[in-house]
C-alpha cells in the first residue's frame, strides 16, 4: 500500500512539473513573440517613413520636370479679349505660357475683366497642362501681382480640379517663383506656383 501511495506521489510530481515546464515554455514563446512583433513594428514604420521620403522626392522631381516644360510650351492658337471687346490673338508658338501668365497679369492689373481670359489664354493653358500631368495626378498654376502704383493683386489660378486656392491639399508637391514684371516704369515681381498632388 505504502509503495502504491509514493508511486501515485511519484506520477503527480512527475505531472507538476511536466505542467510546470509547459507553462514555462508557453510563457517563454509568448515574450519571444513579443519581441519579434516589436521589432517587424519597429522595422516597416522606419521602412514606411523611408518610402514616403522617397515618394516625396519623386512627387518634388516630377513637379520640377514637368512645371519646366510646361512653362516652356507654346500655344498653337490663343487670344484674350480686350477691353472693346476685341479678340486679341497670339501668333501661333509666339509666346511660352510662362510668358502668357505674365501679360495677363499685367493685362488683369491695366483693368482687363478676368473673363476676358477664360476662353483663350486660360483654357488653352489648361487643356496643355493637362496633356502634360500624368493620369492620377491633379494640378494647379496660381499666379499673382501686386501692383505697387495702385497696391491691387490681381491672380490667377487654372486647374483641373479646384476653384479657390484654399482648395489645394495639404499633401502636395510644389514649386513657386518671383519673375521680374515691367510696370509703372520700374522692375516689380509677380509669382507664380506650380502644384501637384495625387488622386
Amino acid at each position: 500500500m505504502e509503495l502504491e501511495v509514493s508511486y501515485l506521489k511519484s506520477i503527480k510530481l512527475v505531472g507538476s512539473r511536466r505542467g510546470q515546464s509547459a507553462l514555462f515554455d508557453a510563457f517563454m514563446f509568448l515574450i519571444i513573440m513579443l519581441i519579434a512583433s516589436v521589432i517587424v513594428y519597429i522595422y516597416s514604420t522606419h521602412a514606411f517613413r523611408a518610402q514616403e521620403i522617397v515618394s516625396y522626392d519623386d512627387m518634388m522631381r516630377y513637379t520640377e520636370e514637368t512645371k519646366h516644360a510646361l512653362m516652356q510650351s507654346t500655344l498653337n492658337h490663343t487670344w484674350y479679349t480686350d477691353k472693346d471687346g476685341n479678340n486679341i490673338s497670339k501668333p501661333p508658338g509666339s509666346t511660352n505660357i510662362h510668358d502668357l501668365l505674365l501679360e495677363e497679369l499685367s493685362l488683369l492689373s491695366d483693368g482687363i475683366p478676368a473673363d476676358n481670359f477664360a476662353e483663350g489664354y486660360e483654357r488653352h493653358i489648361n487643356e496643355t497642362t493637362r496633356m502634360l500631368v500624368r493620369s492620377g495626378y491633379h494640378y494647379a498654376i496660381h499666379a499673382a501681382y501686386t501692383n505697387t502704383a495702385t497696391n491691387n493683386t490681381s491672380w490667377i489660378l487654372i486647374s483641373d480640379i479646384i476653384n479657390n486656392i484654399s482648395e489645394l491639399p495639404d499633401e502636395r508637391a510644389s514649386i513657386s517663383w518671383h519673375p521680374s514684371m515691367i510696370k509703372n516704369a520700374g522692375s516689380e515681381s509677380a509669382m507664380i506656383a506650380f502644384y501637384i498632388w495625387r488622386e
